[in-house]
């Protein structure tokens, strides 16, 4: 990745919706530069997002960590993480989902944490933790 690339990318993450002129002007790289590094970021940025600040909307964030039952064949374990991974990425309220081979790790706001909800079958353990603060860098 060029370094120019990289400089778009530090901006953009601080503040996506910055326009190519203001980016321009930040940068001192003319704004047609800018237009086509964006073009071939394309095939590396994922998506363009907001967070939210979720105390003012009367949420709590919570960090969810979930253990996943350990089975002999090795494919069972992976195909029940992608299985609850899969599912907790499309329920309300999700921020951020992580997994391992044997872990889903999850950031939620929630106004009422319900931790049943993550009691999957294949689920060992869930555990919580209500976080002071969440930031993406």
């Amino acid at each position: 990745m060029k370094e120019k690339d990289e400089e778009i990318i530090k901006l953009l993450k601080k503040n996506s919706r910055l326009s190519i002129i203001e980016m321009s002007k930040i940068l001192g790289i003319p704004d047609t530069t800018i237009h086509y590094r964006m073009k071939k970021l394309d095939d590396i940025i994922k998506k363009y997002t907001i967070l939210l600040d979720y105390e003012k909307i009367g949420s709590d964030i919570y960090l969810l960590s979930i253990e996943i039952e350990k089975y002999v064949l090795n494919k069972i374990t992976k195909e029940v993480v992608e299985n609850i991974y899969n599912d907790l990425s499309k329920k309300e309220g999700i921020v951020s989902i992580f997994r391992s081979e044997e872990n889903i790790f999850v950031v939620m706001a929630s106004k009422d944490l319900k931790i049943d909800e993550f009691k999957y079958p294949g689920v060992k353990n869930v555990e919580y933790f209500k976080l002071e603060s969440f930031e993406i860098l």
